[in-house]
Protein backbone atom coordinates (compact mmCIF):
# COMPACT_ATOMS: atom_id res chain seq x y z
CA UNK A 1 0.00 0.00 0.00
CA UNK A 2 1.53 3.60 -1.28
CA UNK A 3 2.25 5.73 1.47
CA UNK A 4 0.65 9.28 1.66
CA UNK A 5 0.78 12.62 3.08
CA UNK A 6 -1.39 15.51 2.07
CA UNK A 7 -1.86 18.90 4.01
CA UNK A 8 -4.21 22.47 3.13
CA UNK A 9 -4.98 25.41 4.98
CA UNK A 10 -7.67 27.25 4.31
CA UNK A 11 -7.63 31.01 6.10
CA UNK A 12 -10.56 33.06 5.92
CA UNK A 13 -9.16 36.32 7.68
CA UNK A 14 -12.63 38.16 7.21
CA UNK A 15 -15.83 36.00 8.28
CA UNK A 16 -18.25 39.34 7.28
CA UNK A 17 -17.89 38.38 3.65
CA UNK A 18 -20.17 35.35 4.45
CA UNK A 19 -23.04 37.63 6.11
CA UNK A 20 -25.22 37.58 2.53
CA UNK A 21 -24.78 33.80 2.33
CA UNK A 22 -25.99 33.03 5.60
CA UNK A 23 -28.60 36.14 5.68
CA UNK A 24 -27.28 37.68 9.37
CA UNK A 25 -24.58 39.64 10.34
CA UNK A 26 -21.02 37.35 11.00
CA UNK A 27 -17.58 38.65 11.93
CA UNK A 28 -14.10 37.33 12.70
CA UNK A 29 -11.55 34.95 11.46
CA UNK A 30 -11.41 31.19 10.20
CA UNK A 31 -8.59 29.52 9.57
CA UNK A 32 -8.91 25.20 8.49
CA UNK A 33 -5.73 23.00 8.96
CA UNK A 34 -6.35 19.78 8.03
CA UNK A 35 -3.64 16.80 7.20
CA UNK A 36 -4.36 13.30 5.71
CA UNK A 37 -1.46 10.68 5.91
CA UNK A 38 -0.59 6.96 6.33
CA UNK A 39 -1.27 4.36 3.66
CA UNK A 40 -3.51 4.51 0.94
CA UNK A 41 -5.60 1.80 2.05
CA UNK A 42 -5.43 3.38 6.16
CA UNK A 43 -5.44 6.78 6.00
CA UNK A 44 -5.73 9.01 9.30
CA UNK A 45 -7.07 12.53 8.86
CA UNK A 46 -6.17 15.35 11.59
CA UNK A 47 -8.15 18.54 11.30
CA UNK A 48 -8.96 21.66 13.36
CA UNK A 49 -11.07 24.63 12.69
CA UNK A 50 -9.87 27.44 14.80
CA UNK A 51 -12.23 30.69 15.03
CA UNK A 52 -11.52 34.34 16.76
CA UNK A 53 -13.08 37.18 17.30
CA UNK A 54 -16.37 35.28 16.23
CA UNK A 55 -19.55 37.48 16.74
CA UNK A 56 -22.59 35.63 15.35
CA UNK A 57 -26.37 35.98 16.34
CA UNK A 58 -25.40 38.54 19.11
CA UNK A 59 -22.74 36.34 20.92
CA UNK A 60 -19.11 36.88 20.75
CA UNK A 61 -16.72 34.28 21.68
CA UNK A 62 -12.92 35.43 21.17
CA UNK A 63 -11.92 31.72 20.49
CA UNK A 64 -13.42 28.84 19.61
CA UNK A 65 -11.49 25.54 17.87
CA UNK A 66 -12.41 22.11 16.83
CA UNK A 67 -10.35 19.33 16.39
CA UNK A 68 -10.60 15.92 14.87
CA UNK A 69 -8.62 12.80 14.62
CA UNK A 70 -9.25 9.87 12.86
CA UNK A 71 -8.49 6.55 12.18
CA UNK A 72 -9.66 3.91 9.87
CA UNK A 73 -11.38 6.49 7.50
CA UNK A 74 -12.49 4.30 4.47
CA UNK A 75 -13.26 0.74 7.34
CA UNK A 76 -14.40 2.00 10.97
CA UNK A 77 -13.95 5.59 11.60
CA UNK A 78 -12.93 6.23 15.07
CA UNK A 79 -10.73 8.77 17.13
CA UNK A 80 -10.68 11.91 19.26
CA UNK A 81 -13.09 14.69 19.17
CA UNK A 82 -12.63 18.15 20.81
CA UNK A 83 -14.76 21.71 20.98
CA UNK A 84 -13.44 24.72 22.63
CA UNK A 85 -15.02 27.80 23.60
CA UNK A 86 -12.65 30.50 25.19
CA UNK A 87 -14.11 34.22 26.20
CA UNK A 88 -13.11 36.56 29.28
CA UNK A 89 -10.72 34.26 30.37
CA UNK A 90 -13.11 31.09 30.98
CA UNK A 91 -12.95 28.16 29.02
CA UNK A 92 -15.42 25.42 27.70
CA UNK A 93 -14.29 22.18 26.51
CA UNK A 94 -15.75 19.21 25.19
CA UNK A 95 -14.00 16.11 24.28
CA UNK A 96 -14.66 12.19 23.23
CA UNK A 97 -13.39 9.48 21.59
CA UNK A 98 -15.70 8.19 18.83
CA UNK A 99 -16.50 5.43 16.82
CA UNK A 100 -18.66 4.16 14.03
CA UNK A 101 -20.13 0.85 13.41
CA UNK A 102 -21.11 0.92 9.84
CA UNK A 103 -23.58 -2.51 9.94
CA UNK A 104 -25.27 -0.60 13.08
CA UNK A 105 -25.12 3.04 11.25
CA UNK A 106 -24.55 3.91 14.82
CA UNK A 107 -22.11 6.69 16.15
CA UNK A 108 -20.26 5.87 19.33
CA UNK A 109 -19.12 8.22 21.64
CA UNK A 110 -17.16 7.37 24.64
CA UNK A 111 -15.66 8.88 27.75
CA UNK A 112 -17.45 12.27 26.69
CA UNK A 113 -16.41 14.99 29.09
CA UNK A 114 -17.70 18.41 29.11
CA UNK A 115 -15.64 20.95 31.49
CA UNK A 116 -16.69 24.54 32.19
CA UNK A 117 -16.41 26.66 35.32
CA UNK A 118 -17.94 25.37 38.46
CA UNK A 119 -18.64 22.32 35.77
CA UNK A 120 -18.02 18.93 35.32
CA UNK A 121 -20.31 16.24 33.11
CA UNK A 122 -19.19 12.95 31.74
CA UNK A 123 -20.89 10.09 29.93
CA UNK A 124 -21.12 7.64 26.84
CA UNK A 125 -23.70 8.18 24.13
CA UNK A 126 -24.71 6.42 20.96
CA UNK A 127 -26.48 7.62 18.33
CA UNK A 128 -28.43 5.16 15.56
CA UNK A 129 -28.03 7.45 12.21
CA UNK A 130 -31.20 4.90 11.03
CA UNK A 131 -33.85 6.56 13.71
CA UNK A 132 -31.97 9.22 14.99
CA UNK A 133 -31.84 7.83 18.82
CA UNK A 134 -29.75 8.43 21.80
CA UNK A 135 -28.89 5.61 23.93
CA UNK A 136 -26.21 5.98 27.15
CA UNK A 137 -26.03 8.57 29.84
CA UNK A 138 -24.14 11.92 31.16
CA UNK A 139 -24.41 12.79 34.86
CA UNK A 140 -21.78 15.37 36.82
CA UNK A 141 -22.33 18.47 38.35
CA UNK A 142 -22.75 22.15 37.57
CA UNK A 143 -21.62 23.47 41.04
CA UNK A 144 -23.25 27.12 40.59
CA UNK A 145 -24.88 28.57 37.27
CA UNK A 146 -23.60 31.82 38.56
CA UNK A 147 -20.18 30.62 37.16
CA UNK A 148 -21.58 30.17 33.18
CA UNK A 149 -23.65 33.84 33.23
CA UNK A 150 -20.66 35.59 30.61
CA UNK A 151 -21.83 32.75 28.40
CA UNK A 152 -25.79 32.47 28.65
CA UNK A 153 -26.13 36.18 30.40
CA UNK A 154 -28.66 35.47 32.66
CA UNK A 155 -28.89 35.55 36.66
CA UNK A 156 -29.09 32.41 37.51
CA UNK A 157 -27.57 31.54 40.89
CA UNK A 158 -27.60 27.59 42.65
CA UNK A 159 -26.22 24.22 41.25
CA UNK A 160 -27.70 21.29 39.34
CA UNK A 161 -26.60 17.99 39.65
CA UNK A 162 -27.35 15.77 36.18
CA UNK A 163 -27.98 11.94 35.73
CA UNK A 164 -29.88 11.61 32.82
CA UNK A 165 -30.02 8.12 30.91
CA UNK A 166 -30.80 8.16 27.32
CA UNK A 167 -33.13 4.89 26.04
CA UNK A 168 -33.93 4.68 22.68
Amino acid sequence: SKKIKLQATLKMPELNVLSSVLKQPIAGELSLYSTIKGSQNEPKLNASLLLKQLKLSGQEIQHALVALDADQIQSAPQGQMSFQLRDQQQNITLTSQYQYQKIANQLDFRHVKLLAPATKLKGNLSVDLHKTLINGQISGKIHQLLALKPWHHQHIEGGVSINTHFKP
